[in-house]
């Protein structure tokens, strides 16, 4: 694999790791300020089979041999990851105006998060001071990680001998490539992405760019393939992968309806629920499942709003990619996209310092 930072004393990387694989992209961003993206390279993409996420050694190994020509040329590998875990937990919520969330802040977040607030590590990050319905009240957006998680993490690239920059949560990465490109008026619109993952699929709202809700459901990857073994008896892929499933293929079809029966329900849910308040513009997917054949256009028919991937061509003006992995990175987009945005947020920590959501 070759790098395109040859004149860089530092390697800039985003890290996801799911429970299928370990996703790295090498990128250096210039941005024009913490919401804009002027530019962006991208030099590296890797993915690599994960048989246990819980094991750290041999995922340490992985990162280590990546970057071992690097770290012998003495370059600074700086890493700023995640972990697509289902123990994530984002939404906004209000609070009073007057509250010190420094103080009571655990207070707050232990009526949010499903496991033990001291197993937790949670923050929040102000979304608005003004709430014209509300004027006593202002916005924040709580995320918080399991832990244990982020412990693994820690482990993970302390011992592949990188510099950790940061521990964000995964859709972090999506959410800097809508916003920073401003893709197809992303700041202006309401908007939703679902990240199919394999083990869960999440499902976020997004208000004029901003992050309002993360959901997580139980139907992903791992579900449907065990649900299609039990119907057909197996399950092969071709080198195509999720793409060489469809809707199409009526030894698939009925499996697959039956299958994605709970992301419809909460799909529908969520948008009665903001009925009357916002519109959604949007919908985009992403994920390796996200490739099954058919799946948008299902989506699409059964919500009655545009779904889609989001296009790297469409921000070809912002982002060049390194010619040698150009084929792969176009190709696998999906499955790179929260990597690649979190590569991107290097480009934010030279502005500034402190975390901003």
């Amino acid at each position: 694999m070759v790098f395109g930072l040859f004149g860089s004393k530092e390697v800039y990387v985003g890290l996801d790791i799911g429970n299928y694989y370990m996703k790295v992209v090498c990128a250096d961003a210039v941005w024009q300020d913490i919401k804009n993206l002027k530019s962006a390279k991208v030099d590296l993409c890797t993915k690599i089979a994960v048989q246990n996420i819980g094991d750290r050694e041999l995922l340490a190994n992985e990162l280590s041999n990546l970057f071992s020509s690097y770290k012998a040329q003495k370059k600074t590998v700086k890493v700023i990851a995640c972990m697509s875990s289902p123990n994530v937990i984002v939404r906004s919520i209000e609070v009073p105006k007057k509250v010190n969330i420094d103080k009571e802040g655990a207070d707050i977040a232990r009526n949010y998060v499903p496991y033990k607030i001291e197993e937790a590590k949670y923050e929040f990050a102000p979304i608005s001071d003004e709430i014209p319905e509300a004027p006593d009240k202002k916005e924040v957006l709580l995320i918080s990680f399991l832990l244990e998680d982020v412990v693994v993490l820690n482990d993970i690239i302390s011992n592949a001998g990188l510099e950790k920059v940061a521990i964000e949560f995964d859709e972090l990465g999506v959410w800097r490539i809508l916003e920073g490109a401003n893709y197809q008026n992303f700041k202006n619109t309401n908007s939703i992405v679902i990240d199919f993952g394999y083990v869960s699929t999440k499902i976020m709202v997004f208000y004029n760019g901003k992050l309002k809700q993360l959901r997580n459901l139980r139907i992903a990857g791992e579900e449907i393939k065990k649900r299609i073994i039990e119907k057909i008896g197996s399950m092969e892929f071709s080198d195509e992968g999720w793409k060489s499933i469809s809707f199409d293929d009526q030894k698939y079809s009925p499996i697959l309806i039956k299958a994605f029966e709970p992301l419809i329900k909460e799909l529908k849910r969520t948008i009665t629920a903001y009925k009357g308040r916002m519109d959604f513009y949007n919908i985009y997917t992403i994920g390796g499942i996200s490739y099954i054949g058919g799946l948008n256009e299902y989506i699409q028919k059964e919500v009655s709003i545009p779904v889609s991937y989001i296009e790297l061509d469409k921000m070809s003006n912002l982002i060049k990619i390194d010619k040698k992995i150009e084929g792969d990175f176009k190709r696998e987009f999906n499955i790179y996209v929260n990597a690649f945005g979190l590569a991107l947020r290097h480009g934010q920590q030279k502005i500034v310092t402190k975390r901003i959501i």
